[in-house]
């Protein structure tokens, strides 16, 4: 990344996460997405797995909508990210699918957020 040290270290603990995230996915059995835990009575209903994965995804999708919002001419393929089917039970293949393709995404952020700091700062000399 370079540059910024902050853009850098927040690049850093994003794709550390988003690895993270992506180890935990393949360990949920495709076979209890409808699993939820059990709870006291007086708790209110949790969601099933499916839909916990389902979200994840659209977790990252925020991070896109932030990149397009800040360089919508650069980056203005992102509102094709829109199409993509979000929040709806997903088994960990279909959770891992979607996060692979918003991770490529947030990296051309990330790389195009750093060329552009680069060009600022070369271009007050």
């Amino acid at each position: 990344m370079g540059g910024d040290p902050l853009v850098s270290s927040l690049a850093e603990k994003v794709m550390e996460t988003i690895e993270r995230t992506e180890h935990l996915v393949s360990l949920v059995p495709g076979d209890l997405l409808e699993w939820r835990p059990e709870l006291p009575a007086k708790m209110r209903e949790t969601n099933d797995l499916g839909h916990v994965l389902a979200h994840l995804p659209v977790c990252l999708s925020g991070f896109c909508a932030a990149f397009y919002r800040a360089f919508p001419v650069e980056l203005a393929d992102f509102l094709e990210l829109r199409a993509i089917t979000i929040n709806e039970s997903c088994s960990p293949v279909e959770t891992w699918e979607k996060i692979k393709l918003y991770k490529t995404q947030i990296q051309r952020g990330l790389r195009g957020e750093s060329r552009r700091r680069s060009f600022q700062k070369g271009r007050r000399c």
